[in-house]
């Protein structure tokens, strides 16, 4: 079932000049440990088990791509690595306790399905052959019913590696089983099928039957084979990776991981309830917040709360509170949240005249767009990032954006996302083509002008050998 906590905060203030209180408070729990479940098909365990049995591969392969599109911490966050404690206790790469016991994979969450309807894609991490695919079952589940069966897609790389990419979207599996898939194709589109409480995949590789944990660390002796590692944040601490405001509560409409309340940056003058919501991943019951506003030219932080986030261990919530504000002064105000002493974000918001004050839709933030590897290798996969604001639009609407690929100005790729990154597959890129990524982003009322990234690829030079 659903957990949600109410609170109301003290008023504390540290500027004469306007005060802020905390109303309500709601915390939604988006995952739990325990209740995921990832049953592979007896077809494949079969399969890996043969593997085990004839094993010839000691060490895994690297990873030419991550398998879900988007920035870790800031269009997804993932609470659960895989468990590295052969007991009953917990233990991930970190040597923390991001997983659960007997947890297999990563879990990659995005903020909502607002992200999931318009798309996020899954790609294959390697070159390889579909195992086995299932589609077709209801993808907004809010529960983690062991009876719902997933959507997913298993392939084999080699003999003996194999990779589960489970929980996608209906009808979103562009593969069928025996298909070749280079590394960075599109396979499917990340959902909330099967037993699950809100949209992401499941990730798991395996070796000679046994799963691999991808990152290495303290407890993870070896090489990570996750490509890029060096961009990974850390991770142990409390992460907020989606905020957004209101005008309306958002307890009004269906709870996270829905997205139903309209979204704004602006507020008019005077004393208003401002609703703000945030999703916030690695939460424990002794996480201590705090929530305050900033106003133009003021002298201070002014607190509207302070406390224990949740009384229990939640590995994901989306939390949301009503703020009670004298907004007395016009210009940009900052709400800052912070746990455990670190701030999480700092999120501005505009204040206008409200006699006079006109709110308009803004456009989404400026960015620009490189390609994540400064050099490209032919028979790498090209990642085309998008570098801006944490917040990618001024009026915290969701941003949508459409990558166009091209290779010596043909078309070869064109897809729409709701993901800061965007890959395509390696046997697109040869020695001799120009590579092009364009991007335009859409708060869904305004599109902005296309920013591309150019690539030229040549052959890499041979070193001379002095004889």
């Amino acid at each position: 079932m659903k957990r949600s906590i109410l609170a109301a905060a003290v008023l504390v203030t540290a500027n004469a000049m306007a005060s802020a209180t905390v109303r309500e408070m709601h915390v939604t729990p988006l995952s739990t440990a325990h209740e995921e479940v990832h049953q592979a098909p007896r077809e494949l365990r079969i399969a890996a088990e043969g593997v085990a049995a004839n094993a010839t591969q000691t060490e895994p392969s690297a990873m030419n791509v991550m398998p879900v599109a988007g920035l870790v911490n800031i269009d997804h966050a993932i609470p659960y690595f895989v468990d590295l404690d052969a007991g009953p206790g917990i233990r991930d790469f970190n040597c923390t306790r991001l997983t659960y016991d007997g947890h297999t994979g990563h879990d990659p969450y995005i903020r909502s399905f607002l992200e999931q309807r318009i798309g996020v894609p899954v790609f294959a991490v390697r070159d390889g052959v579909v195992v086995d695919i299932h589609d077709g079952e209801p993808d907004e589940n809010i529960t983690a019913d062991p009876s719902f069966r997933a959507n997913y897609v298993y392939l084999r790389h080699g003999n003996d590696e194999r990779s589960q990419y489970i929980h996608l979207r209906r009808n979103s599996i562009t593969v069928q089983v025996g298909d070749f898939v280079p590394a960075g194709t599109q396979i499917g589109l990340v959902g909330s099928s099967g037993p699950s409480r809100a949209p992401h995949i499941h990730f798991e590789t395996t070796l000679n039957g046994a799963p691999v944990e991808p990152l290495a660390g303290p407890c993870r002796a070896g090489r990570s084979i996750l490509p890029h590692q060096e961009q990974m944040p850390t991770v142990g601490r409390p992460v907020a990776f989606g905020a957004t405001f209101s005008t309306e509560s958002f307890g009004t409409f269906r709870a996270a991981p829905h997205d139903e309340a309209p979204h704004t940056g602006t507020f008019k003058s005077g004393a208003r309830t401002v609703y703000f919501k945030a999703e916030i991943a690695n939460v424990g019951a002794s996480t201590q917040y705090q929530l305050t506003l900033d106003p133009p030219g003021s002298a201070g932080d002014m607190i509207a709360a302070a406390g224990t986030l949740v009384n229990y261990d939640a590995s994901l919530v989306s939390v949301w509170w009503g703020i009670e504000v004298d907004l007395n002064r016009l210009g940009t105000w900052t709400l800052k949240l912070r746990a455990d002493g670190e701030q999480l974000l700092a999120a501005p918001f505009t204040v206008v005249s409200a006699s006079s004050g006109t709110i308009v839709n803004r456009p989404p933030s400026a960015y620009t767009v490189e390609f994540e590897a400064p050099v490209i290798v032919p028979g790498a996969v090209p990642v085309c990032r998008v570098e801006g604001l944490q917040f990618a639009d001024p009026d915290y609407d969701v941003v949508s954006y459409r990558y166009r690929w091209t290779i010596n100005d043909e078309v070869v790729r064109d897809v729409t996302s709701a993901a800061r990154t965007d890959a395509l597959s390696r046997d697109r890129v040869r020695v001799g083509t120009t590579l092009r990524c364009s991007v335009t982003a859409s708060d869904g009322k305004v599109e902005t002008q296309a920013v591309s990234a150019f690539a030229t690829l040549t052959a890499p030079r041979r070193r001379a050998v002095k004889k």
